[in-house]
């Protein structure tokens, strides 16, 4: 490759770069304009398989032991996803990073106008990856952080040194001018102790681009709460602390996607969701079309969820699902129908 060739591709790359961040890639333009389904985010998962044993993890109970997509069946999801109007790929796990044709999916996406986002624990963030990561386009990446003391989040995380590494792999990213973001699991205890400010201060000082601010999703190893207690003082500690609505951005506290209709999941084998956190399934995209399966799982009542935050703390999967005996029991993701077997039954009698 010649100099000016060399100097042809910088500057190209540049201007993909400028437009990553100041305009709509072509897909949100086209959402906007068509909404054909009226969901802006596709989140899929690449693999359960993660390095981490988080006290908190919500897809620990998943077992997914049908035979996984493949890559063409993952690009055909890519390749069809700018005329289903989604916006944004999050690219969930496990650990998406352990699955080496990432990059591929990345570049794919990337190259069809498609915002492309991974959810990481950081451990796989070298300095080699994030410059494959950047150089195949990503756009943004969210960092799993659980408190500002290193081994705390150690050992939540079972790994020592996983926080010196993710925050090493968080500055690779920052440099390679990838969208970086700190993805902060608070319990109410670390909000009102101040640990989460802790960690949003942090987040300023290391030049992080925002933080998403989670709460406790009664689902994985939290199934076990009766509800997480966001009492009025936490509440309105947590209103203090994400005043700044452009850094700091409460997920699952007081909002949900489901409700809104803006996203869908993909398990690693092509199980469809309605997020990643809701665990029942509505259709398997090897066996009918991802715009069928999402059109009839609108339908459902689980989208008419009365309450802001995350459906899964709701009264009514309390009384529907954690409640039923039987159900617990069930192998999870769970079949949609098992859902309204049970509440039929409960009618009943």
């Amino acid at each position: 490759m010649g100099a000016k060739e060399k100097r042809f591709n910088y500057r190209l790359k540049g201007i993909r770069k400028f437009l990553y961040y100041f305009l709509p890639p072509i897909s949100r333009l086209r959402h906007r304009l068509l909404k054909p389904l009226h969901i802006k985010y596709l989140q899929i998962s690449l693999t359960y398989d993660c390095q981490c044993n988080c006290k908190h993890c919500g897809m620990s109970l998943y077992k997914d032991d049908k035979v996984k997509l493949s890559l063409q069946q993952i690009h055909d999801i890519i390749d069809n996803l700018v005329s289903y109007g989604f916006g944004q790929l999050d690219f969930f796990g496990g650990e998406p990073l352990l699955d080496e044709n990432i990059y591929g999916y990345i570049r794919r996406a990337s190259a069809r106008g498609i915002f492309t986002h991974i959810n990481t624990n950081g451990l796989l963030l070298s300095k080699e990856n994030t410059r494959k990561l950047r150089d195949c386009g990503l756009c943004a990446v969210s960092i799993s952080f659980d408190s500002p003391f290193p081994d705390v989040h150690d050992k939540n995380r079972g790994i020592p040194g996983a926080f010196k590494t993710a925050m090493e792999g968080a500055q690779y990213c920052i440099k390679n001018k990838i969208r970086t973001i700190m993805s902060i699991y608070s319990t109410p205890a670390d909000i009102l102790k101040g640990d989460t400010e802790k960690l949003i201060s942090l987040a300023k000082e290391k030049s992080f681009h925002s933080v998403r601010l989670l709460g406790q999703f009664r689902i994985g190893k939290l199934a076990g709460l009766n509800k997480p207690d966001y009492g009025k003082e936490v509440m309105d500690r947590i209103k203090i602390i994400s005043a700044d609505k452009n850094f700091v951005k409460p997920h699952g506290i007081w909002n949900c996607f489901v409700p809104h209709k803006t996203t869908v999941y993909i398990s690693p084998s092509g199980d469809v969701q309605p997020c990643a956190m809701v665990p029942f399934v509505f259709g398997n995209i090897k066996n009918r079309h991802l715009e069928e399966i999402i059109k009839e799982m609108r339908k459902h009542e689980i989208f008419n969820i009365k309450g802001d935050a995350c459906i899964m703390n709701s009264a009514f999967m309390r009384d529907n699902f954690f409640n039923k005996g039987p159900l617990k029991e069930e192998k999870l993701p769970l079949a949609i129908e098992k859902l309204g077997a049970c509440r039929g039954t409960e009618q009943k009698n």
